[in-house]
């Protein structure tokens, strides 16, 4: 029945601001014999906003037919991402000056402003969004291999495994909240500062097999099926997400909000006369990872995320 905070946003909102990106690419495919292909490519990215211009991505991938029904596919190549610009404009706008944000503790109800004798009650610091010295733009490591096996009959199975190693991921932390165990902040003078940082990893891995059976006879019908088992960690939930204990981001590695472990795929495609195609397909997962929160504010951080001890 007592609320643990109240937020509010005060100054002008209004901003004008631009971003460039660039992307450019190199690709070459080489047949180095009838069974075997390479391909090797260079990529590189570059925007304003961010310090960080050394982005030069590599990829590689092949394929070799070991018979005329048996073929071996990989690659591996690193994918940079981009500071999007709706975060700079977030970054702008809670700077303290364009805008000011204040965040009460244990606010009085309804009026947040007035104490509990009806006294007028101080506001609290301004509360600020900041850039980490020496941000830069995250990327991604994907590595695949996969086997193709034809089977009499129009019948094609598929064996795959593929990886993402995710670097440099976008994470805030509040560099200003009370130190342990003391509830004082660093600086008592400033409130909340949320640090944009590129500290965030990722882990995944997803072993899939897939089926398909294509029918040459007057509907053209095809039969498809996949199943992938599939497993996904990390320590950051976005930009602007703040760990439930700024002062230890190890206790954030866990399974990720998109970590599905179980996924399976089916469907069925013909083509009628008078060229009308019908498609059907079912798609099913197991359930998204969850979180486990108290609905308290123990460390005094303002963010109601906080976890059970453990």
């Amino acid at each position: 029945g007592r609320p643990l905070t109240f937020t509010k946003n005060a100054g002008d909102p209004l901003l004008d601001l631009n971003q460039f990106q660039l992307g450019s690419f190199f690709q070459g495919d080489w047949k180095t014999t009838k069974n075997f292909n390479l391909s090797m490519g260079l990529r590189y990215e570059a925007q304003t906003n961010v310090g960080d211009h050394n982005n030069f991505d590599p990829r590689v991938g092949f394929a070799y037919q070991f018979t005329k029904t048996l073929a071996l596919r990989g690659g591996m190549g690193v994918f940079h991402q981009r500071l999007d610009i709706g975060n700079v404009e977030q970054l702008l706008r809670l700077d303290g000056t364009r805008q000011q944000q204040f965040v009460i503790r244990f606010p009085s109800f309804p009026d947040p402003f007035l104490n509990s004798n009806g006294s007028v009650a101080p506001l609290p610091p301004t509360s600020i969004r900041v850039m980490a010295p020496g941000l830069v733009t995250p990327y991604n490591v994907n590595s695949s291999v996969s086997l193709e096996k034809s089977l009499p009959k129009g019948i094609g199975l598929t064996f795959s495994w593929d990886s993402i190693r995710g670097v440099h991921l976008y994470r805030s932390r509040n560099i200003n909240a009370p130190l342990p165990g003391l509830l004082t902040r660093p600086d008592p003078a400033q409130g909340n500062v949320n640090q944009l940082e590129s500290t965030g990893l990722y882990r995944s891995n997803n072993y899939t097999i897939g089926f398909r059976q294509t029918m040459r006879n007057k509907w053209n019908l095809n039969v498809f099926a996949n199943y992938t088992l599939g497993f996904g960690r990390n320590d950051t939930d976005g930009p602007f997400s703040l760990p439930a204990n700024n002062y230890d981001l190890r206790s954030e590695w866990g399974r990720s909000g998109q970590d599905l472990r179980h996924r399976f795929f089916t469907g069925v495609n013909f083509r009628m006369p008078w060229q009308i195609s019908v498609n059907t397909n079912v798609n099913a997962t197991s359930n998204r990872a969850y979180n486990i929160t108290t609905g308290f504010d123990e460390n005094g951080d303002t963010s109601i995320n906080d976890r059970p001890s453990g």
